[in-house]
């Protein structure tokens, strides 16, 4: 759900209250729809209203957030081991999609540090113990890769372990290879990705900086 779905989920939330006859103060009556919109927020809206209305014919008292979840329809109910991606994860991998994981240069201080405020940013996977990290996408009804955006160090290290990886290391300078083919090197799929990020995770620290001579 998003944000502006807030006020149709705490009317349906009320009338589901009002059915089942929910006891509750006054002061839980007006922070029991917000607690529960935050919990529910990573599922689609009309499955979270389907689910209600099923809580309304089969529930003899109010339900807890988890037993809301079980009346979720089956295509929308949580992967086994995954949890969803609330709303800001599901907009951030949105958005990287759309521009195919990669984005216009950054000059942010840690870039221009790093040397790599003149190349594409990247969205890569995160890792967790050298592993990518998965969760459950209500969007597009499947489990995916998280990632985020890789700035400063971590970017330099990216380009690196790219050539690398792509047995490029030692032919041309990294400053013209980026330049000329960057629309050919580096495979789109986050899949691809989390293997290649095992690499940059291996490349030295001391390994020389993006366009410097090999």
């Amino acid at each position: 759900m998003e944000l502006t779905d807030a006020g149709t989920f705490e009317t349906a939330f009320r009338r589901l209250s009002s059915a089942l006859r929910l006891k509750a103060s006054a002061e839980e009556q007006e922070q029991l729809p917000r607690i529960y919109f935050k919990i529910l927020q990573a599922y689609p809206l009309e499955a979270v209203l389907e689910a209600g209305r099923v809580c309304a014919t089969s529930c003899r008292t109010f339900p807890k957030p988890a037993d809301w979840i079980e009346k979720l329809p089956a295509s929308t109910r949580p992967v086994t081991g995954l949890r969803y991606m609330d709303a800001s994860e599901q907009a951030a991998q949105a958005q990287a999609a759309a521009r195919r994981y990669r984005d216009d240069p950054c000059g942010c201080e840690a870039c221009v540090a790093a040397g790599v405020h003149e190349h594409e940013l990247r969205f890569v996977p995160t890792l967790w113990d050298g592993a990518a990290q998965r969760a459950y996408n209500p969007q597009r009804h499947e489990a995916e890769v998280l990632g985020h955006w890789a700035h400063g160090e971590e970017l330099r290290r990216w380009y690196l372990a790219r050539d690398q990886f792509m047995g490029l290391a030692d032919k041309t300078p990294l400053g013209r290879r980026f330049g000329h083919r960057r629309s050919t090197l580096v495979a789109e799929r986050h899949q691809w990705e989390a293997a290649f990020m095992q690499v940059v995770h291996s490349v030295p620290a001391h390994e020389r900086e993006p366009g410097q001579e090999g």
